[in-house]
């Protein structure tokens, strides 16, 4: 229980302080990795050595791995971009008109032509069938 009176689920993005602790270790942990990262990549192996460190990964990963980092980010992007290509229906299919989830204004005495005219409130979230639309923007005959 929250100090307000309410449970906050795991998923609430509110300050918690365990969050907190858990950020504050994160960020402490990547400055030490690029830090360490880093000092690998700039000092001699001499230094390294007087160091302790004697077991290092060759000096051609200084580079080759951020470089495979940014390949596989770019990756990731491209199929991402892909797949969303993939999954969305093409712009002639009627699946972009209307689908098995759309929602019907109710025809009543306050909707005209599908489209809600009561002036006095917000209208009930629904769709405007297509055929609505098309003869309210390209009818050249005036209804009244």
């Amino acid at each position: 229980m929250c100090g307000r009176g309410y449970k906050m689920g795991d998923s609430a993005p509110g300050p918690d302080p365990i969050r907190a602790i858990y950020g504050f270790v994160l960020y402490l942990g990547t400055l030490l990795s690029f830090g360490l990262y880093l000092l690998w990549a700039f000092l001699p192996n001499s230094w390294l050595h007087t160091l302790g460190l004697t077991y290092l990964p060759a000096r051609h990963w200084v580079l080759t791995a951020p470089v495979y980092c940014f390949v596989l980010l770019l990756f990731v992007i491209v199929s991402y971009v892909a797949y969303n290509l993939t999954t969305v229906p093409s712009l002639d299919s009627r699946r972009t008109i209307t689908d098995e989830h759309a929602l019907s204004l109710p025809q009543s005495a306050d909707s005209c032509d599908g489209f809600y005219t009561r002036g006095d409130g917000i209208p009930p979230i629904a769709d405007i069938p297509i055929q609505s639309v098309n003869r309210r923007l390209y009818d050249t005959v005036q209804r009244r």
